[in-house]
């Protein structure tokens, strides 16, 4: 057991080294931990970021994995997608089966937000399913500007979440993250 153990261990740390090194050199830079996985699925996904989120979104901690979505309609408002389940594809229907944590995304905004609304497709065209529980308003639960979520995703595959949002002031943001899902 113990050798198996030890086997994962330097079998992951040849995949992550540069990244992992990178990271303990400069632990307040941003550093992007995608390269292991392309290695997982063929998808051109959103690079997880590991460190502090960009100076416009308030109230994030500088020690979590996220994404920054690409804004796709020119908007200045910019979204990150915190992956509270750390650096890891997503699974299916929501749930981890090796540990059964679901797959909560929080995702924050540099502007208050009134509305959010995501469609979520597959490349074989499936449709997935982002559950937003409301707003935090508190900024002692997490960022004001914050959508907590739940990710369901029936198949695996490489997977776009195209995101919709409406500002208190009319501003309209539209952007877009690609994620893998795994079985």
């Amino acid at each position: 057991m113990r050798r198996r153990h030890i086997i994962w261990i330097a079998f992951l740390a040849c995949l992550l080294g540069p990244a992992t090194s990178a990271a303990m050199q400069t632990p307040a830079a941003p550093t992007t931990a995608g390269g292991w996985w392309t290695a997982w699925s063929s998808c051109d996904i959103t690079p997880v970021q590991f460190g502090s989120p960009p100076e416009d979104i308030p109230g994030m901690a500088d020690d979590i994995f996220w994404l920054e979505a690409e804004t796709t309609n020119g908007s200045d408002i910019d979204m990150i997608v915190w992956l509270w389940t750390g650096n890891r594809p997503l699974p299916l229907n929501g749930q981890y089966a090796s540990d059964g944590s679901s797959t909560k995304w929080l995702w924050a905004f540099s502007e208050e937000m009134r509305d959010i609304s995501a469609t979520v497709t597959s490349d074989a065209g499936d449709e997935g399913e982002v559950q937003f529980a409301g707003e935090i308003l508190d900024s002692t639960t997490g960022p004001v500007n914050g959508w907590p979520s739940g990710v369901i995703l029936p198949e695996p595959g490489c997977w776009t979440f195209d995101i919709t949002a409406a500002a208190q002031d009319g501003d309209i943001y539209e952007g877009r993250i690609v994620f893998p899902a795994v079985p």
